[in-house]
């Protein structure tokens, strides 16, 4: 666990010899500042503690996407009236800055928890895994100035997805690396639906985008569009 309450404050990182509380059960804590892994809080052996389960089963995937950021920009605690939610990234925290947080999807998410972190967050950018088991089938074609991603009708419901940010699908091939699709255009037809991204972003452009230094988050996550016909669009 990357942070936990000290002195009140919820987002602080492990240091040596402090003790804290876990926001999660409200279990004590205890920094664990060694040489071979990154300094984390840890509970004790006997702790029941819901997080540290889960935590324990994070994917390679997830943590290689926050770990694009600095640790300090990492699983910070976003309250609201009274609830918190836990950012995977919230670029440059601590700055007085307008970025939305970073929220990197890999496992199966349901329409419900989806309108819920969009409604809690109201600024957000998702970054969904295209490798990912639940987007099998998805199908990249390149139309010369712009990609057209075919997404599984299991999707359906990301129209749902209403918030400043943007929509970015991460797809890795050994031929081209890291590669982040930037949705300009959520389409959804009788029989299909996908996703219009005129704009590629390599690794540190996508790093640099989601910090705010190359260019301005839009206003709204991207144009959402339902259609009659697939060829409408």
């Amino acid at each position: 666990m990357l942070r936990a309450i000290y002195n009140g404050n919820p987002n602080t990182l492990a240091r040596p010899h402090l003790k804290g509380v876990c926001p999660h059960c409200g279990e004590e804590v205890f920094a664990r500042c060694g040489t071979h892994n990154e300094w984390h809080w840890s509970h004790k052996s006997t702790s029941q503690c819901f997080w540290l389960k889960e935590s324990l089963n994070e994917g390679v995937w997830h943590k290689r996407m926050k770990n694009l950021f600095p640790l300090e920009w990492q699983e910070i605690y976003v309250p609201k009236n009274g609830k918190y939610k836990i950012a995977d990234v919230l670029p440059r925290f601590g700055e007085s800055t307008n970025i939305p947080s970073v929220e990197f999807q890999n496992s199966r998410i349901s329409p419900e928890e989806l309108k819920y972190r969009c409604d809690f967050y109201g600024e957000v950018t998702w970054v969904f895994n295209l490798k990912a088991k639940w987007f099998k089938g998805v199908k990249i074609t390149n139309k010369q100035d712009w990609f057209q991603i075919n997404l599984p009708e299991q999707l359906r419901f990301m129209h749902l997805i209403n918030t400043r940010g943007e929509l970015i699908f991460h797809h890795y091939n050994a031929n081209y690396g890291d590669r982040f699709f930037v949705v300009d255009k959520l389409c959804f037809g009788y029989q299909k639906i996908g996703g219009y991204c005129r704009k590629v972003l390599k690794t540190q452009e996508f790093v640099d985008r989601m910090s705010g230094l190359r260019e301005t988050i839009p206003q709204r996550l991207c144009e959402i569009i339902v259609h009659k016909r697939w060829d409408e669009v």
